[in-house]
């Protein structure tokens, strides 16, 4: 394996464990706003309306002020939103299974 694989494989093990991160129970979606992934449950506060209380969390965030939120529970919905400086509304995503 040559020094640049070594290297290379290196800085995407280091990004991966740090941006990519499982950070636990998310206690209020409206405060979850690091990159990575969070638990939600029937203690989740901010869960979107109508949405079932389990599920999880992906975060994508640039900022502090500029992320994007998908929370997908565990009964096939996705929620999404997006802040850019003011948080946004959440939007449920919808599809069809095929017959």
């Amino acid at each position: 394996m040559s020094e640049a694989t070594l290297i290379t494989r290196n800085i995407v093990r280091g990004l991966l464990t740090r941006d990519l991160m499982n950070h636990g129970e998310c206690s209020d979606i409206d405060t979850c706003r690091a990159t990575g992934t969070y638990v939600v449950n029937n203690t989740t506060q901010n869960v979107p309306a109508g949405a079932y209380q389990y599920g999880i969390l992906l975060v994508f965030a640039l900022n502090d002020s500029q992320y994007a939120q998908i929370y997908m529970t565990h009964r096939d919905n996705v929620f999404v939103r997006v802040c850019w400086v003011t948080l946004g509304p959440w939007r449920k995503m919808t599809w069809s299974y095929p017959s």
